[in-house]
């Protein structure tokens, strides 16, 4: 299984809002790999949003969690807009 099925198993099919840092360790890689993998099943088709965290009872920022979501209205007419591409979408 490459390591972008793993991430839609645990994202998509097992519902699992995970931190960079939880994907890295169960997909085998870093931050930075995990965002790439991430991106690319982005690529497939797939709502993944980066939810940031809240604040706990000190103030601290928690981590912010990759979870998959469905695509807004606003999403999919953007996306058309753009001729098929997000490259000009969220910035």
């Amino acid at each position: 299984m490459s390591k972008i099925d793993k991430a839609i198993s645990l994202l998509v099919d097992q519902g699992l809002t995970l931190t960079e840092g939880e994907l890295a360790n169960r997909l085998g890689t870093s931050g930075s790999g995990a965002r790439s993998i991430v991106s690319q099943v982005r690529r497939k088709g797939y709502a993944v949003y980066l939810n940031q965290g809240t604040l706990d009872s000190k103030g601290r920022r928690r981590a912010s969690r990759y979870r998959v979501g469905t695509a807004t209205k606003a999403m999919v007419a953007s996306f058309f807009e753009n001729g098929g591409t997000f490259a000009n979408v969220g910035r």
